[in-house]
């Protein structure tokens, strides 16, 4: 009834994305976002789908979306993924991943990411140690963090602890690779 009806817009949008039909996808979030400015669901998807083809302008949306949605840790963490994964800079992702800690304490996401960056990018495998052990304090069954402490351990000689910890990911999931 309504064709400017928020909901089912960025439904559709988020359907087209869902297919893969990233064309579609940006010209109904975009829709969106240019008739409702102060909803932040809207910048934050363009932000995803320019991030998945590496243009800049993805974190134009994703700023946007902080600003109208300043305490959304999803939205920090995307940015944060993109700076980490698909930009290369490390630096500014573990900042906006302190800022999520400020947040949110307990975001497991965010220390195991921190963890990662120092062991994998840094080589300093102890501060690793200490963020992967918060990410299992946070929940003691995220496979990844007890896999990546364990990887940590092993490159610091340890390979008693990072035998523990691979033996610990197995009895939670034995499919785990």
């Amino acid at each position: 009834k309504d064709p400017n009806n928020r909901t089912a817009l960025f439904m559709k949008a988020s359907i087209y994305k869902e297919t893969q039909d990233t064309s579609n996808a940006i010209t109904l979030f975009r829709k969106v976002a240019d008739l409702y400015p102060d909803f932040a669901p809207a910048f934050e998807e363009l932000g995803i789908l320019y991030a998945f083809h590496h243009d800049p302008i993805a974190f134009e949306y994703l700023n946007t979306a902080v600003r109208l949605d300043p305490n959304n840790t999803n939205i920090l963490y995307n940015i944060a993924s993109i700076y980490q994964e698909d930009f290369n800079k490390p630096d500014k992702a573990e900042e906006i991943y302190k800022q999520i800690l400020d947040i949110d304490a307990g975001n497991k996401y965010a220390w195991h990411n921190r963890g990662y960056i120092q062991a994998f990018t840094y080589g300093d495998y102890e501060l690793a140690v200490e963020y992967f052990t918060k990410a299992i304090q946070c929940d003691s069954t995220y496979i990844e963090a007890w896999t990546n402490r364990g990887n940590a351990y092993y490159l610091m000689g340890d390979k008693e602890h990072a035998a523990e910890d691979f033996r610990t990911a197995i009895d939670y999931d034995h499919t785990f690779q």
